[in-house]
């Protein structure tokens, strides 16, 4: 036999290469690892998500960018994980990639959880998740850098072309299967749990938005003892974005009522007003959706009902960051022009602000 017929062929070289590379013996571990950390950044990530939309909800924000930065950091875990474990025996160098996207997704999701921990504290779930997903990633982390899974990592494939381009291509699939399932659920959450509002789905459109939220309004102001009157009115109209049933403009009505100067500036008199709204609302079968301090220790109660009403006391810290009344509609439909309703509590026309609608005088 010629040395030309006893030399061995690329692919049985690149074969004899790989065979000669022993399994790793934390494998096991490590794939296990990786599984735990894909079901952990759905088990953490969508509660914080729902705490985040919480917070956005003080502040009158739809949450639509918390819905989104969720998604990205915790969405693909799940799905990247899954398939480094189950490439990592016969695709071992894909796996490696797809450890890596693994490891810069955990990282972040590591520091978000950190910075969640340090301001929210007092909150046990935040703490608890923060620890299990940091303590997991830091053992992935220790487990993937060793010497015998890097050189796993590295060794030589002897697929061909054909059958890595249908791995890819099935990799590639279950990545966007996954995270459009994710990407569903939070959708269906959001529309039919958390904003069923966005629907479009009361039992008044615009022609009533703003005399309800003068009427609830005025419904509570009897609760505040000594009550003086406001010193403003701000009324907000803007347009929802999205498809509603049934077709038309919705828009979202924010009316705030800013309280006294003598309220600003007595801490006391603030709290015994949240308090006494706090009271009056659980009383009235609103449920409470945010009751607590936040980090600038600004004290809050934020209530809804099953046709989309918002109310809110925000009691601020002073004359620098008023306490106020805020109450806000779900997305309503557009009926046209409605009239002018005045102001509760004695307040003067330059202290009284409607912007994003024209209303007849």
């Amino acid at each position: 036999m010629s040395e030309i017929d006893s030399a061995p062929s690329a692919s049985q070289s690149v074969t004899d290469r790989a065979a000669a590379v022993p399994y790793p013996e934390s494998a096991l571990t490590l794939k296990a690892l990786l599984m735990i950390h894909g079901v952990l950044s759905v088990l953490v990530g969508f509660p914080l998500w729902l705490l985040t939309l919480a917070f956005s909800a003080m502040v009158g924000d739809s949450g639509q960018s918390a819905a989104v930065l969720f998604l990205a950091l915790f969405g693909p875990s799940a799905p990247l994980n899954f398939l480094a474990a189950y490439n990592f025996n016969r695709y071992p160098r894909k796996a490696r990639v797809y450890l890596f996207m693994a490891g810069v997704v955990a990282a972040l999701q590591a520091l978000l959880l950190a910075l969640y921990a340090i301001g929210l504290i007092a909150v046990p779930m935040i703490l608890c998740g923060a620890v299990l997903v940091a303590g997991v990633v830091i053992a992935g982390f220790v487990l993937a850098a060793k010497a015998e899974v890097q050189l796993w990592l590295t060794r030589g494939e002897g697929s061909g072309t054909k059958r890595r381009f249908k791995s890819a291509a099935t990799d590639l699939a279950v990545f966007l299967g996954t995270v459009a399932v994710i990407a569903s659920v939070l959708a269906l959450v959001w529309s039919f749990i958390l904003f069923p509002g966005q629907r479009g789905d009361h039992d008044f459109d615009e022609s009533e938005a703003w005399s309800n939220l003068e009427d609830a309004a005025a419904d509570v102001v009897p609760v505040f003892t000594g009550f003086d009157g406001f010193r403003s009115r701000t009324l907000e109209v803007n347009q929802c974005g999205g498809e509603f049933r049934g077709g038309g403009e919705y828009f979202r009505y924010e009316l705030s009522y800013e309280f006294s100067d003598a309220v600003q500036a007595d801490p006391a008199v603030r709290s015994e007003y949240r308090l006494a709204a706090r009271e009056y609302w659980l009383g009235e079968g609103y449920e409470a959706q945010f009751d607590r301090q936040n980090q600038n220790g600004d004290w809050a109660i934020v209530v809804h009902d099953d046709e989309d009403l918002r109310l809110a006391v925000y009691e601020g810290l002073g004359v620098d960051d008023p306490m106020e009344l805020n109450l806000q509609t779900g997305c309503v439909k557009r009926v046209g022009t409605l009239p002018c309703l005045d102001p509760q509590g004695g307040i003067p026309p330059e202290a009284d602000q409607i912007t994003g609608i024209r209303c007849e005088e």
